[in-house]
C-alpha cells in the first residue's frame, strides 16, 4: 500500500505485522547519512586511509584504489569486501588509532539532525511502548534522539531474555571498549566461530519480521547476516532500497526510485504518524470513505482499501454513519476495478496507487509474442467464470479473514437499494452463501431480489422455505425448486470427476407442499433432472463395473475412486410422490408425462419408473403386459427392479389377458443363471402367490418340484424381497487403508495386496486397494519392493503405483513432496527401472499391464521431465518412441473413425500428444535459440509415426505452433508448415485443428506462411466442410482480427467472404457482437467496405444474425450499425428471434423498429394475430400518441394494428 501519493508501495502483510508488534527494524549507515550526514562503511574506511596512511605503497591504500575503480565501472553491482580493507588497516595501524578516527567521525555533534532517527524510533515502538530496534551503526544518534532508550551491544546481548525492548548495537558502538566489528576476522567471529550475531538474528526471525533500512545489498553486514541465515524463515524479511539494486531471492525488496531519498523518508514519516495513533489514522481514513471514490486520489482509495482489509477497520467501515457510498464496491472488487465499457474505463476512475495500467494490460504468454492476444475462443463460449470465495469466488480476494468479509457483506446489505450494488450482484456468476443469506434476510417488501438471486448458479435450499412463505408460489420459485434438485457434474480436481446431489431427505426438500396448479410443471422439470442423472449414472456405473473402461478413461478420472453421493434414490422417490399426486388430480396429464418416458430406453431410473407406474390404472392391462414382457432378461431378473416389478404384477395381474399371463409365466419360470435358477424362480412365484396372484399353471406342483431341486430355499426367504429399499443406486468407493498390510515385507507384500484386491469385499459398493494407501504413505519403500522382488503380480503393483504418481494431484500426507524429495531421485530411479525393464525389453514383457505402464512412463517424463538429467530424458523419449513405431496400437486412445472432428479429443488424450508436449516444454535445448540435433531428430521421428499416431503428433506440434515459430521459425517452416498443404487429408486436418485449438492470433510472419491455406477452412467448395463447422466462430474471429490489424487487405478479405460457405458467413455475423465493445469502428468499416452486396447473402439466417447484432449490448451500438446493415435485412421464416431482439430496440428506436418489422415479418404472421407483435406495438403506442413516429413508421404501425385486431 502507498501511504502517500507517489510514495513507496509497502506490502500489506508488513503493515499488518507492524500493527501487531511483530516487526524489528534493522538500521544501517543510510539512516545516519540522512540528516546527520555520517559516513557509510566505505566512506569511513576511506577517511581512515586518508588520515592514517602516508606511504603510496600502503596495501590498504592500493586496495582502496582498486575498490574505487570498481565502483566507477558503470552498472557495477558486485560485492565490495570493505571488511577486508579494515583487515589490511589493522595490519598497518594500531586498532586504537583506527577507532579514534572512527570516534571523531561518528560522535554526536550539535549540527546533527535527528529527524530520521526519531521517525525510526516511532516506527520501532510498539503499542505496548517497547522499542524493537537493531543497528549495525557505531554512532549513538538513536540514544541522542531518546535519552531513555535501553541500549544493548553484543557484549550484553545475552541479557535479552524475552521480547526485545531497546536498541541493539549488533556490531558495537562508540562506548564499547575495542568491541567494534570492523575486519574480516571480527565478522568471522561474530557470524561463524562464536556466531553470537548469527544466533541473535535467527532468534529474531523466529518471532518477528525484519525490515532493513539504510543498507545496500552488498554491505558487509547484510552479506554476513543473509549468509548466516542459510535457510527459509516463516517470517518475512524486507529491505527498502533503490530500484536498481539486486537483493537475495529470499528478501522482499521495497523499491523507491534511484536517488529519491525524499520519497523514502516521507513514506516512513507517514508510516510513523500512523503507528503513533492508529485510531486517529483510521478515523481520518473513514472520512475519506464517506466520499465518492472516483473523486479521491488513487493513494487515498488505497488507504480505504487497506483499512477494510482488517477486522477492526472493516467493522468501523460497516458501522460508519452515513454509510460509505455503494460505488466503493468498484474499488474493493478487483475485477470491477479493471472493467472497461465504451462509456468509461473503471480503471481510470477506481484504480489504486500501487496499480499500473501496464500491469492491468499485461497478457500471459509463454513466448511474449506481441501479436498474440487473448484466446479468441472466448467468443465461442457462453460459460461464465466460477469465482466462489475461498474455492471459486474472489471478488474480495485480498480479504483473508472470514470476519472481515462478513463485515463487508453487512455494508453491502445496507445498500441493496442502490443501483451500483444491484448491478454488482447481478454480474456475480456465483454469489457467496453468506451474502446470499444476508440479502434474503434484509429484503422486506421488494420482490426484485427474488429474481436477481434466482439467477445465481448456486441455489440455497435453506432460504427456499422462507421465500415460499414470504412471496407465495410463483413460476420463479418452481424453477428454483427444480434447479435446486438438479444434480451437478463436478470436477473435484484436474483429474477427478464427481456428481453432486442435494440431499432430499436431509434438507426436507420432499416435505415442501407443491400447489396443484404448478404440479405438472414441477413434474416435467424433475423428470428432466432424472433424464440427466440417468445418462450420467449409466456412464459412471459402466466405468465402475468395467476394468477395460477404467483403463480407457483413467486420464479423466483419478484412479481408483469414482465417487457419487448415494442420494439419487431420494430424487426418484420425490418424483414418484409428485407423480402419484398428478395421477389423482389430472389423469390425462399424468399419462402424457408417462408417455415421455419411452424416450429413455436403457435408463435404470426410467425403467424403474415405468415398472412403478404399471401398478396404477393409469395404464391399460395390455400396456402393462407389453412393458414387463419387453424387459431384457437382465432387467427382468435385476435386484434393482425386483420389488417394484413384483408389486406391479400382483396389483395388475387380473387386468392382464390370458395370453399375456402365460407369456409372463414362461419368463418367470425361465429363471436366472443356472446355479440360481430354482432359487430365483421359487422366490418370485412364492411371493406373487402370497400376494394374491393366481397362475394358469399348478403352483403347488411347480413349487414342490423346484424345492426338490433347491432344498435350501425356505418360505421365509421371500421376506427379503419386502426388505429392499424403494430405490437403490449402487456406486463404488475404495478402501485404501494399509492396516491389513502392516508387518508384511518383500514379495509377500505384493501377493497379499493383490489377494486383498481380488477377493470379494462382501459388498458390491466397495473396492479393496490397501496398497494405494501404502504407496502414498511410503512411495520410496514400495518402489524398492516392486523393483527388487520377483512376485508374479509385480506388473499389477507397478501399474497401481504409477497411476498414483501420474494421476494423483492431492497431496495426501505430503505424497507429492515425498516424490520430489532429494531433487527427484526417486523419479530418476522409477524412470530408469521402467525404461530398462519395460521399454527397452518391452517385447519380453507384453501383458495386460504393459500398455498402462508404458503410458505412465510417458506421463512421468511429461510431468517431471525438467527435473531429470537431459541425456536420460531424451533417451527415455527415444525409447518410448521406438515402442510406438512398432506397436501404434499401444496408444489406447486410437479411435477408428472417419469423423475427424473426433480427432481433437482423441489426440489431446493420446500418449503421442504427451510425448510431443514433453519434448517441447521439458527439453532444455528448446528454450535456446537453436534446437539441438537430438531434439530435431526426435521431433522428426514423432512426425513420421504411423497413422493415426502421425495425425496426433501433427495436431500436438501445430497446437504449439505460435510458441515454436517464435523460437524455432526455420524448423517450423521446414517441417511443420508443409503439413498444412499436404495431400494426406488426415494430416492436413490434424494440422489445422491443432492450430485452431491453440486459441491465438498468429504473428504477421507466421500468417504469411499459412494465409493460402486458412481461407480453405471456410470455403464453400471444400468437400469435407463439416469438419470445421464446429470452429467457424473461431475462424471468423481470426479473420476479423487479422483484417483489423491490416494483416489481410480489404481486397483479400472480400474474396474470403465471397468464397466462404454460407454457414460460415452466418457465424461471422454471430461472432461480431463480441467485438462491438472494443472495436465498433472496425465492425462498421467491415460492413461498409467488405460485406458482399449479392442477394444470396440476404437470407433468413443472416437476417436473424443481423438483428442479434443490432440488439447486442442493449442496442448500445444500434445507431452505429443500422445505417450500414439495414439494406441487408430480408423476410425470415422463424419469428421468435425477430421479436426477442426487436423488443430490445423498440423503446429507443421506434421509427426504425417499425421499418425493420415491415422488412422481416412474413405475411403469415401478419395475417394471424401475434401476441409478440402486439406487445411490441404496445411499447410503441406512447411514441405514437406523442407524435414521435415519422410518416413511414406511423403508416406501418397503423397497418399492423389493423391486422392484429
Amino acid at each position: 500500500m502507498k501511504l502517500i501519493e507517489n510514495g513507496i508501495d509497502i506490502p500489506n502483510k508488513l503493515l499488518r505485522d507492524h500493527e501487531d508488534g511483530r516487526v524489528v527494524f534493522f538500521c544501517g549507515a543510510g539512516v545516519s547519512k540522512n540528516g546527520a550526514n555520517k559516513p557509510n562503511f566505505l566512506e569511513l574506511a576511506k577517511i581512515i586511509v586518508d588520515k592514517l596512511t602516508s606511504s603510496p605503497e600502503s596495501q590498504s591504500k592500493m586496495y582502496l584504489g582498486k575498490l574505487e575503480n570498481c565502483l566507477e565501472i558503470e552498472g557495477f553491482n558486485g560485492i565490495i569486501p570493505i571488511d577486508h580493507l579494515f583487515s589490511l588497516l589493522e595490519g598497518e595501524f594500531e586498532r586504537q588509532d583506527i577507532e579514534e578516527v572512527i570516534y571523531n567521525e561518528l560522535r554526536v555533534k550539535d549540527s546533527d539532525k535527528l529527524e530520521s532517527h526519531q521517525t525510526i524510533l516511532k516506527l520501532a515502538t510498539t503499542s505496548e511502548e517497547k522499542v524493537q530496534l537493531v543497528t549495525t551503526n557505531f554512532d549513538k544518534l538513536f540514544s541522542e534522539a531518546d535519552g531513555n532508550l535501553k541500549v544493548y551491544s553484543h557484549a550484553n546481548i545475552v541479557n535479552i531474555k524475552e521480547n526485545l525492548d531497546g536498541i541493539v548495537h549488533l556490531h558495537g558502538c562508540l562506548d564499547d571498549n575495542h568491541n567494534l566489528v570492523l575486519s574480516s576476522r571480527d565478522f568471522a567471529k561474530a557470524y561463524m566461530t562464536d556466531a553470537w550475531a548469527t544466533t541473535f538474528f535467527k532468534k529474531i526471525l523466529e518471532k518477528y519480521s525484519v525490515v532493513f533500512i539504510g543498507y545496500s545489498a552488498n554491505d558487509p553486514p547484510i552479506r554476513y547476516l543473509l549468509e548466516a541465515l542459510g535457510e527459509e524463515t516463516k517470517n518475512g524479511i524486507y529491505a527498502f532500497d533503490q530500484e536498481s539494486s539486486h537483493w537475495n531471492s529470499g528478501i522482499q525488496k521495497i523499491n523507491y526510485p534511484d536517488g529519491d531519498f525524499v520519497s523514502l523518508w516521507q513514506t516512513l514519516e507517514k508510516w510513523a504518524i500512523k503507528s503513533e495513533d492508529e485510531e486517529k489514522w483510521q478515523t481520518e481514513i473513514l472520512k475519506l470513505a464517506e466520499q465518492e471514490p472516483k473523486t479521491l486520489k488513487p493513494s487515498e482509495r488505497e488507504l480505504v482499501t487497506y483499512l477494510i482489509s482488517s477486522v477492526s477497520g472493516a467493522k468501523m467501515f460497516k458501522n460508519r454513519d452515513p454509510h460509505p457510498p455503494a460505488t466503493w464496491i468498484n474499488v474493493f472488487d478487483k475485477k470491477r476495478r479493471y472493467k472497461k465499457t465504451t462509456e468509461y474505463d473503471y480503471f481510470d476512475l477506481y484504480h489504486l496507487e500501487s496499480e499500473s495500467r501496464d500491469r492491468k494490460q499485461s497478457l500471459p504468454n509463454k513466448c511474449d509474442n506481441k501479436e498474440a492476444i487473448k484466446p479468441i475462443l472466448e467468443s465461442d463460449s457462453n460459460d461464465t467464470q466460477d469465482d466462489n470465495l475461498g474455492e471459486k469466488w474472489d471478488a474480495f480476494y485480498d480479504l483473508k479473514d472470514t470476519q472481515t468479509v462478513d463485515y463487508i457483506f453487512d455494508w453491502i446489505v445496507k445498500l441493496t437499494d442502490q443501483e451500483e450494488i444491484i448491478n454488482w450482484v447481478i454480474e456475480q456468476p456465483c454469489l457467496h452463501d453468506v451474502l446470499h443469506e444476508k440479502i434474503n434476510r434484509q429484503q422486506n417488501n421488494s420482490q426484485i431480489w427474488l429474481y436477481i438471486l434466482q439467477q445465481q448458479e448456486i441455489c440455497h435450499q435453506y432460504t427456499f422455505k422462507r421465500e415460499v412463505e414470504k412471496f407465495g408460489w410463483c413460476v420463479v420459485l418452481v424453477q428454483k425448486y427444480i434447479t435446486m434438485c438438479r444434480p451437478q457434474v463436478k470436477a473435484e480436481t484436474a483429474k477427478k470427476l464427481g456428481l453432486e446431489f442435494i440431499s432430499i431427505i436431509k434438507d426436507d426438500i420432499d416435505k415442501i407442499n407443491i400447489p396443484d396448479e404448478y404440479l405438472k410443471l414441477m413434474v416435467q422439470g424433475l423428470r428432466n433432472n432424472l433424464e440427466y442423472v440417468s445418462v450420467v449414472a449409466k456412464d459412471v456405473d459402466r466405468f465402475n463395473k468395467n476394468e477395460e473402461q477404467q483403463d480407457k478413461i483413467k486420464d479423466t478420472l483419478q484412479y481408483p475412486k469414482a465417487e457419487m453421493h448415494e442420494v439419487i434414490g431420494g430424487h426418484v422417490n420425490l418424483f414418484i410422490s409428485l407423480f402419484k399426486k398428478l395421477i389423482r388430480i389430472e389423469h390425462s396429464a399424468a399419462y402424457q408425462e408417462f408417455s415421455t418416458w419411452t424416450s429413455s430406453e436403457g435408463s435404470v431410473i426410467f425403467t424403474y419408473l415405468k415398472l412403478y407406474a404399471c401398478r396404477y390404472s393409469l395404464l391399460k392391462g395390455s400396456e402393462v403386459g407389453k412393458i414387463i414382457i419387453g424387459l431384457s432378461k437382465q432387467d427382468f431378473w435385476s435386484g434393482i427392479y425386483e420389488r417394484t416389478l413384483l408389486k406391479s404384477l400382483s396389483k395388475r395381474w387380473d387386468d392382464l389377458s390370458q395370453t399375456t399371463k402365460k407369456r409372463l409365466e414362461v419368463k418367470l419360470l425361465e429363471g436366472k443363471e443356472k446355479e440360481y435358477r430354482a432359487f430365483s424362480v421359487l422366490q418370485r412365484i412364492a411371493w406373487l402367490d402370497k400376494n394374491g396372484v393366481v397362475f394358469t399353471f399348478d403352483f403347488k406342483q411347480k413349487k414342490k418340484s423346484l424345492k426338490n431341486i433347491c432344498p435350501r430355499w425356505k418360505e421365509k426367504d421371500i421376506e427379503e424381497i419386502d426388505k429392499d429399499e424403494p430405490f437403490e443406486f449402487y456406486t463404488i468407493t475404495s478402501n485404501e487403508d494399509p492396516k491389513e498390510l502392516e508387518g508384511i515385507e518383500g514379495s509377500k507384500l505384493i501377493e497379499t495386496a493383490y489377494q486383498l484386491h481380488v477377493q470379494s469385499p462382501g459388498e458390491r459398493t466397495r473396492e479393496n486397494v490397501p496398497l494405494v494407501g501404502l504407496i502414498k504413505k511410503n512411495p520410496k519403500y514400495i518402489f524398492n519392493v516392486i523393483s527388487s522382488c520377483q512376485s508374479k503380480h509385480n506388473d499389477w503393483a507397478l501399474e497401481l503405483y504409477l497411476k498414483c504418481i501420474v494421476y494423483n494431484n492431492e497431496d495426501n500426507e505430503g505424497f507429492q513432496q515425498k516424490i520430489a524429495n532429494k531433487n527427484y531421485q526417486l523419479i530418476d530411479k522409477i524412470n530408469g527401472f521402467i525404461n530398462n525393464i519395460y521399454i527397452v525389453k518391452y517385447e519380453q514383457n507384453i501383458n495386460i499391464h504393459t500398455k498402462s505402464i508404458i503410458e505412465s512412463f510417458i506421463r512421468i517424463n511429461e510431468k517431471f521431465g525438467k527435473e531429470l538429467n537431459s541425456d536420460i530424458f531424451h533417451q527415455s523419449i527415444k525409447n518410448a518412441m521406438d515402442v510406438y513405431e512398432k506397436h501404434p496400437e499401444f496408444d489406447d486412445r486410437t479411435i477408428a473413425s472417419n469423423d475427424r472432428v473426433e480427432l481433437v479429443s482423441t489426440a489431446i488424450n493420446s500418449n503421442t500428444y504427451y510425448l510431443v508436449q514433453s519434448l517441447i516444454f521439458n527439453s532444455s535445448k528448446v528454450v535456446n535459440s537453436v534446437p539441438s540435433k537430438q531434439w530435431l531428430k526426435l521431433a522428426k521421428a514423432i512426425l513420421n509415426f504411423q497413422s493415426p499416431l502421425s495425425d496426433y503428433a501433427t495436431f500436438a506440434f501445430s497446437n504449439q505452433i505460435h510458441w515454436l515459430h517464435h523460437y524455432h521459425p526455420e524448423w517450423v517452416e521446414k517441417h511443420l508448415l508443409s503439413r498444412s498443404m499436404i495431400e494426406n487429408r488426415n494430416i492436413n486436418n490434424a494440422f489445422w485443428l491443432g492450430f485452431l485449438c491453440s486459441n491465438k492470433v498468429p504473428s504477421k510472419k507466421l500468417y504469411e506462411h499459412i494465409k493460402s491455406g486458412l481461407p480453405l477452412l471456410a470455403c464453400k467448395d471444400l468437400q469435407h466442410n463439416n469438419i470445421y463447422k464446429k470452429y467457424y466462430k473461431t475462424i471468423s474471429s481470426l479473420f476479423f482480427l487479422l483484417w483489423k490489424e491490416k494483416y489481410i487487405p480489404d481486397r483479400e478479405m472480400k474474396e474470403i467472404i465471397y468464397t466462404s460457405h454460407h454457414d460460415f458467413i452466418s457465424c461471422f455475423i454471430k461472432m461480431l457482437p463480441n467485438y462491438c465493445e472494443e472495436h465498433i469502428d472496425s465492425v462498421v468499416q467491415f460492413f461498409q467496405n467488405i460485406w458482399p452486396k449479392e442477394k444470396e447473402v440476404k437470407n433468413t439466417e443472416n437476417t436473424s444474425s443481423f438483428l442479434r447484432l443490432l440488439a447486442c449490448h442493449d442496442a448500445k451500438y444500434f445507431e452505429n450499425i443500422y445505417g450500414v446493415i439495414g439494406d441487408y435485412l430480408s423476410v425470415v421464416d422463424l419469428t421468435y428471434s425477430v421479436f426477442y431482439n426487436v423488443e430490445k430496440i423498440a423503446n429507443k428506436y421506434p421509427n426504425e423498429t417499425m421499418v425493420i418489422l415491415n422488412k422481416v415479418l412474413p405475411e403469415k404472421i401478419l395475417n394471424n394475430t401475434s401476441t409478440k407483435l402486439i406487445d411490441i406495438l404496445d411499447k410503441i403506442v406512447l411514441e405514437k400518441d406523442q407524435g414521435k413516429l415519422n410518416e413511414e413508421a406511423l403508416s406501418i404501425y397503423l397497418r399492423f394494428r389493423r391486422l392484429t385486431q
